[in-house]
């Protein structure tokens, strides 16, 4: 992918082949160099372009080790029975069926409404945040399958049913 005004994708010969809407007016001139691709337009800007295609997938790959180490971390977590961190965790993640199934975690212990109570109580205005946004999210999903991921019928249709 090639930075600066534009985008293109580079090859293993250097060559290129790159789309742009970086100006308005026809491109009158083209230079390369080792690193770099100089354009001149008839509206007499210059664009300079670099190949980050080599940073930009290794940003991509750091990205996901992180990732897969924050779900290794939750996963840990969980094991360890530390709920807490757990449900802080996978809010940041995002992940909405893994909060509903540590909250169902925290529910099954012997004061697990109080310790919920009080994670929630505790959570960060951003954390709240996101806990809404996947109270929403799962809402929308258990209207949209009418179950709960482990196959109950959701609430709504459980008051309905009696």
């Amino acid at each position: 992918t090639w930075g600066g005004t534009g985008s293109g994708t580079g090859t293993a010969a250097a060559e290129a082949v790159v789309s742009t809407q970086s100006t308005g007016d026809k491109c009158w001139a083209l230079m390369t160099t080792e690193d770099k691709i100089i354009s001149g337009a008839a509206d007499s800007l210059l664009s300079f372009w670099k190949d980050v295609t080599v940073e930009e997938e290794e940003r991509e790959i750091e990205e996901e080790r992180h990732q897969s180490e924050q779900q290794q971390e939750l996963r840990n977590l969980l094991f360890e029975g530390k709920f807490a961190a757990a449900l802080a965790l996978s809010l940041t993640l995002n992940m909405p069926y893994k909060c509903l199934t540590v909250a169902e975690k925290i529910l099954q212990l012997e004061d697990g409404t109080s310790q919920l109570r009080s994670l929630v109580e505790n959570l960060h205005l951003d954390q709240i945040d996101i806990l809404f946004g996947v109270c929403r999210y799962l809402e929308h999903q258990l209207e949209a399958h009418d179950h709960r991921p482990d196959g109950s019928l959701c609430h709504t249709q459980q008051q309905q049913a009696q």
